[in-house]
């Protein structure tokens, strides 16, 4: 059950976390830590707001923030980009730019305060860039790798270092709780659990949300987009499935498929629009070589000689 302020959802941990931390003097520098956090959340909605999209909530929880916004999951990769660079820019801005006008100034107000304000902003900004999803870093990597892998599988790989990631993070948060003991290996445990969870969650999650965006456009069908859209090629044999040449395809994208038999002849090709309504009466398990006959069949398909 969420603590819900708005468009704000707190875990109710956070407060038990924040009274223990006040218990033991330390709520000063726990309220700095979820503060920045929660401005590291709002960085990613107002950029997400410059492209037009819907941020449903912001998530404050013990280990951290999430800015959710459901457009987010099927986007523009340069969009993905944008929006996931935003938080830990504004960290990084953050933890450099007081600096810089202290030394400027030659006048340090709270050296101590300055510190742990330099300390927060900048591992914020460098974990959070971290390759792997549910990290930033890992939704900046998805989108450079969708281009050349397809958006399932680019969310796959991305989610597979998250993995890996939280692994590094637990094992090493249980060396540290060997050798010394102390919160700051329970703190790397802790975040290696979360990151293994989260980034398994990515991956399934991921594939349920492009199969949303699938059957949506099974639904309509719709050839031409309402606006202007750049169009992609596709390369496929014959014999593979409308599922897996889907599961290649880029959501901002127009994309068309150049269907080749066994030795890389041209046989036809196909629009995504044929696709879709291809997918929409047969389902999506039937083969290129099938859709392109079942297309000329209806007077429709393109041929290559």
């Amino acid at each position: 059950m969420w603590i819900r302020l708005r468009w704000i959802a707190i875990d109710p941990l956070l407060v038990v976390v924040l009274a223990f931390l006040a218990g033991v003097g330390q709520l000063g520098v726990g309220l700095f830590y979820f503060g920045l956090i929660l401005v590291h959340e709002l960085a990613h909605v107002l950029v997400a707001y410059r492209f037009g999209m819907r941020v449903a909530r912001v998530e404050l929880t013990p280990l951290g923030g999430r800015a959710y916004i459901p457009e987010l999951n099927v986007v523009d990769p340069s969009a993905e980009i944008s929006i996931a660079l935003a938080g830990p820019l504004t960290n990084l801005i953050l933890g450099v730019g007081p600096g810089l006008v202290v030394a400027a100034l030659g006048v340090v107000p709270d050296r101590d305060l300055l510190v742990v304000w330099q300390q927060i902003n900048l591992s914020l900004a460098f974990f959070n860039l971290l390759p792997g999803l549910p990290l930033d870093g890992g939704r900046i990597l998805r989108a450079l790798l969708t281009p050349r892998l397809g958006w399932i599988a680019a969310t796959r790989t991305a989610a597979h270092l998250g993995e890996w990631w939280g692994l590094a993070s637990t094992v090493a948060g249980a060396a540290l709780i060997w050798r010394v003991g102390g919160v700051a290996g329970m703190s790397f445990v802790l975040t290696g659990i979360f990151l293994l969870v989260a980034a398994r969650r990515e991956g399934e999650t991921g594939s349920f949300a492009f199969q949303l965006y699938v059957l949506e456009r099974v639904r309509s069908s719709s050839v031409v987009p309402g606006r202007m859209r750049e169009g992609r090629w596709l390369v496929a044999a014959g014999d593979e499935s409308l599922q897996a040449v889907v599961h290649r395809f880029l959501p901002h994208r127009y994309n068309l498929v150049m269907v080749v038999d066994r030795s890389g002849r041209p046989r036809g090709w196909v629009a995504e629009g044929e696709l879709f309504s291809l997918a929409r009466r047969y389902g999506l398990g039937i083969s290129l070589q099938d859709a392109v006959g079942r297309l000329r069949g209806r007077g429709i398909g393109h041929s290559s000689r």
